[in-house]
């Protein structure tokens, strides 16, 4: 099948949130169930770039300081929903 490679650099330490539509990644599964070995490029856990819905980053960053790292963590995600309000935690 038609496929688009897509190349990011993260730094050590980003988060990265990735919301697919649950009914097509459900039928995904099923098929290459079905179908072993057949139309996968990459590893078998990846999700392909179609069935992304919603990214958010958290530009990484690690500490020593693990309470700072959560709540950066924290804050980031908060953010992310934030400027996302179609969306409902």
């Amino acid at each position: 099948y038609p496929g688009y490679v897509y190349t990011y650099k993260y730094k050590t330490g980003t988060i990265v949130i990735e919301m697919v539509d649950g009914q097509s990644f459900r039928a995904m599964l099923e098929w290459q169930e079905s179908n072993p070995g057949q139309g996968q490029q990459s590893g078998a856990n990846e999700v392909p770039e179609m069935l992304i819905r919603w990214l958010a980053t958290i530009d990484g960053y690690i500490s020593n300081d693990g309470d700072y790292n959560a709540d950066r963590a924290k804050r980031g995600m908060d953010e992310a929903f934030d400027q996302s309000p179609y969306l409902k935690k």
